[in-house]
C-alpha cells in the first residue's frame, strides 16, 4: 500500500470520527463565525500537514477541538489562532493531541472582550534602541529596526494593551525568561515553538499580560488552559463542564484507524 493511499484511508477514518462529533462541536461554538463543518475541515487539513496527528488517541483530538470551539478559535495553521500538537504519552504508551494557543488567538479573544484596543507585541533585538523603567510610572521605549539592522539576538519581548479608558498596561520578559517558559513546555522542542518561534515569544508576553487585564472570562480561561496544556496538565475540566464530561466521553465514536 502506497503512503498516499495509506494517508487517504487514515483521513477517511478520522473524518468519520469528527463527523460523529459534529453536534458536540456545534454546541460548543460561540457566535463568532466558525461552523462545525469548518472545524472538521481545518482539523483534517492540520492532519495532512502533520501526519503524527492521525496517530493520536481520538478522545484527545476531540477534546482539543472542543477546547478550541469553546474559545471560538480556529485550528488552522495559517491563521495561527491555535495549534493541534501531538505528544508521546510514555506512561500510557500512546500519542495524545494537545491544543496550544498562538498569540493571534489571544489577540482575538482580547478584542472580543471589548475592553481593550488591539494588543501590540514586539520582540526586542540587540541593536534596537530600547529602555524599560519601572516604579510609579513604568514605561517602555523601543524603536524597532529592519531585519538587516536590528541584529540577530533577541533580548526580550513585550506586549502592550491600550485600554478603553485611555490607560494602558504592558508586560515584558527578558530572553532568559522566555527560554525558561519554553523549557517548561512539552512543545518546547517541536510544534509551534520550533515552526513559529516568534509567535510563541509574543504569545508568552500576552499570556503574562493577561494576568494584569480586566478581560473576559474566555480570555482568562484561555490563558489558564494554554498554560496547563503546555505544561502537560490535563485541562479538559476547565473547558468541559462536569455534567457534560460523560456525554463527551460517550460521543467519541470508536473507530479502527489504519496503522
Amino acid at each position: 500500500m502506497s503512503e498516499a493511499v495509506q494517508t487517504h484511508k487514515k483521513l477517511a477514518s478520522w473524518r468519520e470520527i469528527l463527523e460523529h462529533n459534529k453536534e458536540a462541536f456545534a454546541q460548543a461554538l460561540p457566535s463568532v463565525g466558525l461552523t462545525p463543518e469548518r472545524v472538521i475541515r481545518t482539523a483534517l487539513t492540520a492532519m495532512r500537514q502533520n501526519i503524527d496527528l492521525t496517530k493520536c488517541e481520538p478522545k484527545s483530538v476531540v477534546a482539543s477541538l472542543l477546547q478550541a470551539c469553546e474559545l471560538g478559535l480556529s485550528v488552522s495553521n495559517t491563521l495561527g489562532h491555535c495549534y493541534l500538537v501531538p505528544f508521546n504519552n510514555t506512561k500510557k504508551g500512546i500519542k495524545e493531541c494537545t491544543m496550544i494557543i498562538g498569540y493571534r488567538g489571544f489577540t482575538q479573544l482580547a478584542m472580543r472582550s471589548g475592553k481593550v484596543n488591539p494588543i501590540q507585541t514586539f520582540i526586542v533585538y540587540e541593536k534596537e534602541p530600547f529602555t524599560i523603567s519601572g516604579g510609579s510610572y513604568p514605561r517602555i521605549e523601543h524603536t524597532p529596526l529592519p531585519p538587516a539592522a536590528r541584529g540577530e539576538k533577541k533580548i526580550g519581548v513585550y506586549a502592550v494593551a491600550p485600554l478603553k479608558d485611555g490607560s494602558s498596561a504592558h508586560a515584558f520578559l527578558w530572553a532568559d525568561e522566555v527560554e525558561a517558559v519554553r523549557k517548561r513546555s512539552r512543545a518546547g522542542e517541536f510544534g509551534p515553538w520550533v515552526t513559529d518561534p516568534d509567535e510563541m515569544w509574543k504569545k508568552t508576553a500576552i499570556r503574562r499580560l493577561a494576568k494584569m487585564l480586566p478581560l473576559s472570562t474566555d480570555f482568562q480561561k484561555a490563558a489558564v488552559i494554554d498554560e496547563y496544556n503546555e505544561a502537560g496538565i490535563v485541562a479538559s475540566d476547565v473547558i468541559i463542564a462536569e455534567e457534560e464530561q460523560q456525554t463527551f466521553e460517550d460521543s467519541v465514536k470508536p473507530a479502527v484507524l489504519i496503522p
